[in-house]
């Protein structure tokens, strides 16, 4: 036998004949058009031949899976015990025999389609008071949201795993009926019993077609039904009594001055209000923030407690000095992520309710931006553009990218299109734009979160220098042919370096085409002037413009100056 299974094995691996056995049947345990992640499920593949020994292969979208060992059964299961969306697809069998030493194939299967679908998104439960403590026989809100209006649900409230009814818990519904599109549903118990503390979650059903798809279970909330002894009078009274009886003389004596009060004394204290500084939707690492318990009512506290996520942090007090303490964090963490709250004790209240809890969120902020400017200078000239660009580090999905002069927000800078993550803005300088620039980013997430600030750059912008004067000597701008021609350029700085350049109709004059000789010192000192001489004036030199300008050396580099008035010689 075993040479014969042997022989089965390896030939229904390799030899590939054309089939001649009638298509098993496959069938999907349990039946459904489709199914949700997490669910099992079993597919069978039926034979109804001969009792020869055979191997089953199981296949999805023509794929193989597994093949089965050498059986004589007829009938082969293929277990998936939980569903994942990979799961989806359309899944067939054949099998293999061997007749005459020769394999044999079946014909493949009908294909059984099994589709999964993702289940819900998870529904968020809330408490109304938020503290989740409530007196007996007050009124306890329990509301379950979701995200999804557009389908028709049923929800479904649960005490310690066990599914809530009216008639166990006594129960109001205020949403509308089940089966509706609403986003939330909401029970209250009417008047809350101890034995109703506990945790509490919810979940719903979505209709898919003509079936219903349970969500995960909501968070699990704790709700504590605090207890009215009827006996607590009786026990202030072991030690009020004595006192009344010890004071009735003290009372005869001075009745017209003594007033009295009878001091109803609670078991339970109402709750503080809880506070944060500064207060945000989040925070990052390094931040510090500062949290402040209050109590509102007129007894002294003798100790507060803060809470995060219902663990105790801290114990301060014992001071009948204020009637509120904090509890500072002086450079958060992710870790500090959490719901805080605090309690307060005093000595004729052993207890108060829970504040309401404060959410704090701590998220690890971008890293900052590089911040560069094109062409890079240390003084800038009056009309010069400049590219400021903002460089975001790990190409992060941004949001927003703004740019800052002197830290005050300027105008959002564009995204350039060589580079998606690098921010440009041209700018055309003025003499006030001088300052410190810098830019920051802020990231798409569940928040925006901004990033830090660059590195700042320091851009100078200088006015361009004064206008020049132009003189002509004769004054009277009128000379005859083989005469001498001064023109001066005359400024009002001479602490400069300077270069002049003398025009006419708009063409620089130079020695070899115009016969000149310079007057003034070698070009680039501080003088304040300079002048030219046209040794002889020749008849071409008559009917033009003439005009100058000079530049003048800051720092490294050389700054123009405008251009003088225009003067036409004769």
């Amino acid at each position: 036998m075993e040479p014969i299974k042997a022989l089965l094995i390896v030939s229904c691996q390799i030899f590939q004949l054309q089939a001649s056995l009638q298509a098993p049947q496959l069938t999907v345990t349990p039946r459904s058009p489709y199914y949700v992640m997490g669910q099992s499920v079993t597919l069978t593949c039926s034979q109804s031949g001969n009792g020869k020994g055979k191997r089953f292969t199981f296949f999805k979208d023509k794929i193989e899976l597994s093949s089965s060992e050498w059986t004589w059964n007829q009938r082969e299961s293929y277990h998936i015990p939980q569903l994942h969306i990979s799961h989806s697809g359309a899944y067939s069998y054949t099998y293999c025999t061997i007749s005459d030493k020769q394999p044999i194939h079946s014909l493949e299967s009908d294909p059984a389609w099994i589709t999964v679908l993702d289940p819900p998104p998870r529904p968020v439960l809330k408490l109304n008071p938020p503290t989740g403590e409530v007196n007996e026989g007050n009124r306890l809100l329990i509301t379950c949201s979701t995200n999804r209006n557009s389908t028709e649900k049923r929800f479904h409230f649960y005490r310690d795993g066990v599914e809530m009814t009216p008639a166990n818990e006594g129960l109001l519904w205020l949403s509308r009926e089940p089966g509706g599109a609403s986003t939330d549903a909401s029970v209250t118990i009417l008047q809350a019993r101890p034995s109703q503390t506990g945790d509490l979650t919810c979940s719903y059903e979505e209709k898919n077609s003509s079936r219903w798809i349970s969500s995960p279970w909501s968070q699990k909330v704790n709700i504590t039904v605090w207890a009215q002894h009827p006996y607590s009078a009786l026990e202030h009274a072991r030690w009020a009594i004595p006192l009344l009886i010890a004071m009735v003389p003290l009372i005869f004596c001075c009745r017209e001055r003594v007033s009295f009060q009878i001091l109803h004394v609670q078991t339970t204290s109402e709750a503080p209000e809880l506070t944060v500084i500064p207060k945000g939707l989040y925070y990052t690492t390094g931040q510090s923030v500062t949290l402040t318990c209050r109590q509102s009512g007129n007894r002294r506290p003798e100790r507060f407690t803060f809470f995060k996520d219902r663990t105790e942090l801290a114990s301060l007090g014992w001071s009948w000095r204020t009637q509120s303490d904090r509890y500072d964090i002086p450079q958060l963490k992710v870790s500090d992520t959490g719901e805080y709250s605090c309690k307060y004790w005093t000595w004729t209240s052993p207890r108060s309710l829970e504040s309401s809890p404060v959410l704090i969120n701590v998220l690890e902020p971008p890293h900052p931006p590089h911040f560069s400017v094109s062409p890079k200078r240390d003084v800038y000239r009056s009309g010069e553009s400049i590219s400021l660009t903002c460089s975001i580090p790990n190409n992060r999905h941004v949001s927003e990218v703004l740019f800052y002069k002197n830290r005050q927000q300027q105008r959002a800078l564009v995204q350039s299109q060589s580079s998606p993550e690098n921010f440009t803005q041209s700018l055309t300088l003025f003499p006030q734009d001088g300052g410190e620039y810098s830019c920051k980013y802020w990231v798409k997430s569940e928040w925006e979160i901004p990033s830090p600030e660059s590195i700042s750059i320091n851009i100078s912008v200088l006015d361009p220098p004064p206008r020049p004067a132009l003189k002509v000597d004769p004054p009277s701008r009128e000379v005859n042919e083989g005469d001498q021609l001064l023109i001066t350029c005359s400024t009002n700085r001479n602490d400069t370096e300077k270069r002049f350049h003398f025009y006419r109709d708009s063409i620089e004059m130079t020695p070899a085409h115009e016969g000149l000789l310079w007057s003034s010192r070698e070009p680039g000192n501080a003088s304040a002037d300079a002048s030219v001489t046209i040794l002889q004036v020749k008849a071409n030199h008559t009917g033009g413009e003439f005009a100058c300008r000079y530049e003048e050396k800051m720092s490294s580099h050389w700054v123009s100056s405008p251009w003088s008035q225009k003067v036409n010689i004769t």
